[in-house]
């Protein structure tokens, strides 16, 4: 049977996907503490959750006699339509964990329990101070 030449050519089919999610890095790096070798010391964290704490298993160990064995940890979340947020969390710490700025960060209000990061924030933990960096 010959071909019908009269019928209109079907065009190729474009499916629209999602578009990949653009890379997100953030790290925490540590400006002050009674380590003194680990400063400067910068520790990337990790897409799932980076751990916190005095004990190794935890992805980053303090060398800090005022930090829990399990102090903290920090977990990348989703949120629909933004960029990913870094939320940190006090694991039922001995001496809690304080976010805020440089001026403040130490000040009893500002305890926390889950905290969502900003860049620059200044967090305590135990004696340890380290400050988040994002891109």
């Amino acid at each position: 049977m010959p071909e019908d030449r009269t019928a209109p050519m079907r065009q190729p089919e474009t499916m629209i996907t999602n578009e990949r999610p653009k890379p997100v890095f953030a790290w925490l790096v540590v400006v002050d503490g009674p380590d003194r070798n680990a400063i400067g010391t910068v520790h990337t964290l990790h897409p799932d959750t980076t751990t916190i704490g005095r004990v190794p298993g935890n992805r980053i160990v303090l060398r800090d006699e005022n930090v829990s064995a399990q102090h903290a940890r920090v977990r990348q979340e989703m949120k629909e339509g933004q960029d990913p947020v870094f939320a940190l969390f006090d694991m039922g710490s001995r001496n809690g964990v304080f976010v805020g700025d440089r001026e403040g960060y130490r000040n009893g209000e500002n305890q926390i329990y889950r905290h969502e990061l900003q860049d620059g924030d200044y967090l305590l933990v135990g004696g340890t101070t380290l400050v988040f960096k994002r891109i």
